[in-house]
């Protein structure tokens, strides 16, 4: 599964006139009792949605998109569809003859609503943080490669080369055959990274990991050409012994999911002080209504968003115009607003002005008092001038904010 180009997907579905309902579940819990607990939930937080409606045709058409959604997700939890799915996410729409479910190998962080378009922003949280990942999973022998993306195995490859026995009334010297083992594993290793540099070169957004004990991992590593070195993570993983087929897996996935997160921690740190030293010379937007106006205009480059943002923002039904607050009418038109969760609109509009996007959690977090950075993009013009007189000035430092 390509997260990229399902959030794309999301987000080209248009505006319905009836309701749009997403859900998003963690479903890995393996006890029966918390399948059926998550069930339960479930049922409820559907139940107090549809109570809330105000028209006894918002309830039928409340009920109508929920009732999809309730007979897949009692499918999923009996373990007769999707069983290997941790995270499960589905949008249903009857009135747009609209029906979809997302089966991820992450879990979801939990979340139901009803609006006009498909959520998207639980689905960023869980899959598009991490790039897809190419683990080479290399033992004495030869290698299992993976490429995985959100969990989801793309490719799987075994390459290796038997080695050759002896006989006891005869055949090879003792030093001939473990010359020739030898000749067999430099092979197999090199088949290995051919294979590693046609999938790398198949997928330039994926990171590599690799897996093994230290000298057979070194090893390898310096068999790789020089344009893969810098796409390798640091560190690696050790190979989890004893296991096979789908737990070898997912043990590779969660080990390699959390050298890059940390690796991602420490580079979301790194861009937020980067941004933040922008905004003294006006190319950083640090509140919400200013990075709104980015985004409408197009001007935005990279967001940050805190993960925990909270709030409500609206957009207009007559121009589009975006905003903050829960006032019924536009500013600009006075058309109708249909309120939305500010981070989703914030997320939701920096993706449709192809800005990049980056949720910052922990110690990533933006200094006390701001919410919300978009490193701006100067206008020709105006950039030339701003880098002249950053030039003339000290080195930035990033700025202080004090909460009032």
């Amino acid at each position: 599964m390509d997260a990229h180009r399902v959030i794309e997907e999301l987000l080209a579905i248009p505006r319905q006139e009836t309701p749009f309902a997403s859900v998003y579940l963690d479903v890995s819990r393996n006890d029966e009792h918390q399948r059926e607990a998550t069930r339960v939930h479930l049922r409820d937080a559907i139940r107090r949605t549809v109570k809330g409606a105000r028209t006894p045709q918002e309830v039928k058409a409340l009920a109508l998109a929920f009732e999809p959604v309730e007979e897949y997700v009692a499918s999923v939890l009996r373990q007769r569809t999707d069983a290997g799915a941790r995270g499960l996410a589905l949008f249903s729409c009857p009135g747009g003859a609209i029906f979809r479910s997302i089966a991820a190998r992450v879990p979801f962080r939990e979340e139901l609503s009803v609006a006009s378009r498909a959520c998207i922003l639980p689905f960023i949280l869980a899959c598009e943080a991490l790039p897809p990942i190419l683990i080479a999973a290399i033992e004495s022998d030869g290698a299992w490669l993976f490429e995985m993306d959100t969990g989801e195995v793309e490719v799987e490859a075994r390459l290796d080369r038997s080695f050759p026995g002896s006989h006891r009334q005869g055949g090879w010297a003792p030093q001939r055959i473990a010359h020739h083992i030898g000749e067999l594993r430099e092979r197999n290793l090199r088949a290995v990274v051919q294979r590693l540099v046609e999938l790398a070169g198949a997928a330039p957004r994926a990171r590599i990991v690799l897996a093994g004990q230290g000298p057979t991992v070194k090893h390898f590593q310096a068999m790789l050409p020089t344009r893969l070195l810098e796409r390798v993570a640091r560190g690696g993983i050790p190979y989890p012994s004893g296991l096979e087929g789908g737990p070898l897996k997912d043990a590779l996935f969660d080990a390699a999911r959390a050298l890059l997160e940390e690796e991602r921690r420490g580079e979301n740190r790194r861009e937020r002080d980067r941004a933040l030293a922008l905004a003294p010379i006006g190319l950083c937007a640090l509140e919400v209504h200013q990075t709104l106006m980015a985004l409408a205009e197009g001007k935005v480059q990279h967001l940050f968003l805190d993960a925990d943002l909270r709030g409500t923002g609206w957009e207009c039904q007559t121009c589009l115009a975006p905003g903050a607050g829960a006032e019924s009418r536009c500013d600009y038109c006075g058309g109708t607003r249909t309120p939305i969760p500010l981070p989703e609109l914030l997320v939701r509009r920096a993706y449709e002005a192809r800005a990049e996007v980056t949720l910052l959690s922990g110690d990533e977090q933006l200094p006390r008092g701001v919410s919300v950075a978009a490193t701006l993009r100067a206008q020709p013009k105006e950039a030339g001038a701003q880098r002249e007189r950053a030039a003339q000035e000290q080195p930035l430092v990033a700025p202080q904010f004090t909460h009032l």
